[in-house]
């Protein structure tokens, strides 16, 4: 019972009013190996949803909160056959509620503590919403993305194929990221295009196979940053840009083939990057998927950027 009133109070939820059945150990899971180092150190909760890409697809969707020392306190599966609710991208936002992404109604879905959904919220401007995240700000505004196609002659670059030797389509379509702001009346106050602000030569083409449909900067993490400017994680560059909010303008970027900085302690260099966050005044955090890195490896990562 203590370590559940710890957790109520840490994350605002109400895990009082739920019931028991909700705290039974899931069904259908993959096992869960934790390693401590140091069990001092360890601290707080730890949201996830594990479930394979490949089949067989014998794991359900299922919502999971693990204690610091990785065990399930919290379960609710998705069954993705026949179900319309599978989810991904389950966390807790900012603001103490939670959300996730329902990947049949292309939405994401706000719960408060009593996991019970009260919003929701998409793209407009008939933009599909993108799975990757949600960032709900300090002041109830919403940071989402999807993705823009355009048309594009892309026979100069030989980047395709097996090899990545190959060359495009000369009538491609290339799917580049755009990214909304809503206001908490949920009206779009702010977009910003990366068609209108990158070179196609900016991927790196390790990523690139179909000549003809282009998975072109695919973003997956938007963070509004303490000066309220806004940085965006782009898989397919290997790269972190900051975008000025006022002018819309690339203020700098950190990584891939454009990098602007110095990498003195980490020779390595991250790649297929996920998960840019502001951590300190100083500082950022990014998740290095290190799929094409030399040696292969993948690591959690944090930046002091002079």
């Amino acid at each position: 019972m203590e370590k559940m009133k710890n957790l109520a109070t840490r994350l605002s939820l109400t895990f009082v009013i739920l019931g028991v059945s909700l705290f039974c150990p899931a069904q259908n899971l993959p096992q869960l190996n934790m390693i401590i180092h140091d069990s001092a150190a360890t601290q707080g909760y730890y949201f996830l949803i594990p479930y394979t890409n490949q089949p067989p697809y014998i794991y359900d969707h299922t919502q999971l909160i693990l204690d610091h020392f990785g065990r399930i306190i919290f379960s609710r599966p998705f069954p993705t056959v026949g179900n319309p609710n599978a989810t991904i991208d389950f966390k807790l936002q900012p603001n103490g509620q939670m959300s996730y992404f329902n990947t049949n109604r292309s939405k994401f879905f706000i719960m408060d503590s009593s996991f019970v959904v009260v919003d929701s919220i998409d793209c407009v401007h008939d933009y599909r919403t993108d799975q990757h995240d949600l960032q709900i700000t300090a002041d109830n505004h919403y940071l989402l993305f999807s993705t823009e196609t355009r048309i594009m002659n892309l026979t100069s670059y030989h980047y395709f194929g097996v090899n990545h030797t190959q060359p495009g389509g000369a009538n491609a379509e290339v799917f580049g990221v755009v990214i909304q702001e809503f206001d908490s009346d949920k009206d779009l106050i702010w977009e910003w295009k990366g068609h209108d602000h990158y070179q196609f030569s900016d991927v790196d083409p390790i990523w690139l196979s179909n000549p003809n449909k282009v998975d072109w900067t695919h973003a997956n993490a938007v963070e509004r940053d303490i000066d309220g400017n806004i940085m965006v994680s782009l898989r397919h560059f290997n790269e972190i840009t900051k975008i000025d909010y006022a002018t819309g303008n690339i203020l700098w970027r950190l990584g891939g083939k454009q990098n602007q900085f110095n990498f003195p302690n980490d020779p390595v260099r991250f790649t297929g990057q996920h998960d840019i966050r502001r951590v300190s005044d100083s500082s950022i955090s990014l998740f290095d998927n290190g799929q094409y890195s030399t040696p292969r490896m993948s690591r959690a990562l944090e930046y002091p950027l002079n």
